[in-house]
């Protein structure tokens, strides 16, 4: 099974190995949308040069030794939008399509980027794949356009990623839990989910605790994952309630405390939680 590895470019191995993936990838890419007389002048030497005169802010992927993607990442210097990050290149080998390889440079780009509150992206008109990638991602174009010569005129659009509220985190990273219309990652939820939470979004707290009481995405910790379903309870959460009142109802994780128990699962029958009311009704009934 192929383990990726994502870290800064610090040596000069992985300087030539990027220097190589962006040689590589480039003909992979581009070819049929630029000029060749300029793809031509676009030699192995001269990418594995620039690797080697720029390797700030840039991170590879490895699988074990093989550099097999890149990422380059910083301020976004086009004063029409403030407060911007960008990645200036990801390039993924066209061997490791599909194994989610991009994604992961781009988390790591945007753990870099997490002071920002936009990041921007160009890509070339005409590149479809890196279009799609980007839009699955969360870019959209923002309808800003620049001429390039790449031997002959193209065209770069502007796409652009704002980072979204508690609600859309959230909504995120369930869609990654059952990859529902994004690729299946449940590391990737808990970071989103993580995210929400800290932002103070209950249904997101209840779900973090769920991920950290199974195992989804994280190391199983069974008391991190009462603390967020008790504070999910406080913040009002209906299925949060109903689940502290069945740990004091059943002595799981907790003493058995059956005044507890009730405390909390009438607080869930009370609530607008259809499913919470359902199961608590459920829990009270066993007790007689």
């Amino acid at each position: 099974m192929m383990e990726i590895s994502i870290i800064p470019m610090t040596t000069s191995e992985d300087m030539d190995g990027k220097g190589y993936v962006h040689w590589k990838s480039w003909h992979e890419t581009y070819t049929g949308l630029i000029d060749p007389s300029y793809m031509e002048r676009i030699t192995l030497e001269k990418c594995v040069d620039m690797a080697h005169r720029w390797p700030q802010n840039m991170m590879v992927a490895k699988n074990g030794d093989k550099v097999i993607g890149f990422v380059g990442y910083g301020v976004h210097l086009d004063d029409t939008l403030t407060d911007c990050g960008e990645v200036f290149a990801i390039y993924v080998l066209a061997e490791y399509y599909g194994q989610k390889v991009g994604y992961a440079l781009m988390n790591a780009a945007f753990e870099k980027l997490a002071a920002y509150k936009k990041i921007a992206v160009w890509v070339l008109k005409g590149n479809d794949r890196a279009i799609k990638f980007y839009e699955r991602y969360g870019f959209r174009f923002d309808g800003t356009e620049k001429e390039v010569n790449l031997g002959t005129p193209n065209t770069e659009l502007r796409m652009v990623y704002e980072k979204p509220n508690a609600q859309a985190l959230y909504e995120l990273a369930m869609k990654h839990i059952y990859g529902d219309g994004v690729p299946e990652d449940n590391e990737l939820a808990v970071k989103l989910l993580t995210q929400a939470h800290e932002m103070g979004y209950v249904e997101a707290t209840y779900n973090l605790g769920i991920c950290y009481h199974y195992g989804y995405g994280t190391a199983v910790e069974l008391a991190k994952a009462y603390e967020l379903y008790l504070e999910s309870a406080n913040g009002g959460y209906g299925k949060g309630m109903e689940l502290i009142g069945r740990f004091y109802n059943r002595g799981i994780y907790v003493e058995q405390d059956r005044k507890q128990a009730e405390y909390w699962l009438q607080k869930a029958v009370d609530s607008s939680d259809p499913d919470a009311v359902a199961e608590a009704r459920k829990e009270l009934a066993q007790n007689g």
